[in-house]
């Protein structure tokens, strides 16, 4: 069984080009960057208790 969940998203222009810099900073793919960004989310949402 495969763990892995299919993301479909649109992201305004504004968005999309966050991210866009996001990954140069990062040197990273969008999917690499949306991971981390993903577990910087987990792990501010573990700080807090919930």
């Amino acid at each position: 069984m495969n763990d892995i969940e299919y993301l479909d998203i649109d992201l305004d222009k504004d968005s999309y080009n966050k991210l866009t810099e996001y990954c140069k900073i990062k040197k990273v793919s969008k999917n690499e960057a949306i991971k981390m960004i993903i577990k910087d989310i987990s792990e501010s949402i573990k700080k807090e208790g919930r």
